[in-house]
């Protein structure tokens, strides 16, 4: 039997942070070569290069599936937001999909449901294993980026801003935001005194309270206890129902408009936060499932199974 080798590819950084950690665990027997675009050159420990398309290839996004030149694995990059059944989400048929890794129980049944007897390895969220929570008081705030692909897909930045500036001057605050905006964003965070956090491990070691719009952060706030509020675009539609964020699976409160914002920070700040406990343990559940940080080795391990299956009889 020749044995085919899994080679990694990442176009970002933040794929190439999801990879990592299970390239890490793959058996020497099994690992080819990881790769990542020239833009990464200096933010990683992988070789710049194009993608090696021999073997299968492990990949954090659809963009990146395309180089396969047989199979390939896909490891679900967010907490498997979706918006409509295109090929970018995780209720898309793929299909030279070997295998997919999802964060847990609600990715799984999406990515199951799209592409039938295709193994569906949970992962859970092990990044989040060695998180150590540093004096956390900041007012953390995370947008997401300017996605087009539907209304919901988009940044509620420009309608939040002043409001964040005013709450800046009341708290200690910290910005985040997703990679494709995080340096328009760390500009005006700049000029507005407040401090950019461009790392996710690092926001969620010191907030105290997540504001966000729609990212995957909110769940592996949730996943640590950390208090979250949402804030809504007023132009987000509440009868589209993409599932997780939009609306179905929500870790904390949410504001509709930049009035409300203030108010119900300081009533979460003051212990309003705890009632939500609870949601945040049926969130993490349903994201992550019952083991969230311990699910990583057998992951791998079934991984590499699948993988010498497949080159078993092919």
């Amino acid at each position: 039997m020749s044995m085919k080798k899994i080679n990694a590819y990442a176009s970002e950084r933040h794929y190439y942070e999801k990879l990592l950690p299970i390239w890490s665990l793959l058996p020497d027997r099994l690992k080819g070569e990881f790769t990542v675009h020239s833009r990464l050159d200096g933010a990683h420990a992988a070789r710049t290069a194009p993608p090696n398309q021999d073997g299968i290839l492990l990949v954090a996004s659809h963009t990146d599936s395309l180089h396969a030149k047989e199979k390939y694995i896909y490891v679900e990059h967010g907490a498997g937001q979706t918006y409509n059944p295109s090929s970018w989400y995780s209720n898309a048929h793929r299909p030279n999909m070997l295998a997919a890794i999802v964060p847990g129980p609600y990715c799984a049944e999406t990515t199951q449901a799209a592409n039938p007897g295709v193994p569906i390895i949970v992962m859970g969220a092990p990044q989040l294993a060695h998180i150590e929570r540093q004096n956390p008081q900041s007012l953390a705030f995370a947008w997401h980026w300017r996605c087009g692909i539907e209304i919901e897909s988009d940044t509620a930045f420009d309608q939040y801003a002043e409001v964040m500036f005013e709450a800046s001057r009341k708290w200690k605050t910290i910005g985040h935001g997703h990679p494709r905006i995080i340096g328009e964003l760390s500009m005006i965070y700049s000029q507005n005194g407040i401090e950019t956090v461009y790392n996710s491990h690092d926001v969620l070691a010191h907030a105290g309270l997540l504001v966000a719009d729609n990212t995957s952060l909110i769940y592996e706030a949730a996943a640590l206890d950390i208090p979250v509020l949402l804030v809504n675009r007023s132009d987000w539609r509440k009868d589209k129902h993409w599932g997780l964020r939009f609306w179905d699976v929500l870790p904390g409160p949410m504001v509709d408009s930049p009035e409300e914002l203030i108010p119900e920070i300081e009533r979460q700040l003051a212990g309003d936060s705890d009632n939500f406990r609870e949601q945040r343990k049926k969130v993490t559940e349903m994201v992550y499932g019952t083991d969230p940080f311990g699910r990583l080795q057998e992951a791998v391990r079934l991984l590499a199974e699948t993988c010498e299956n497949y080159a078993r009889f092919n």
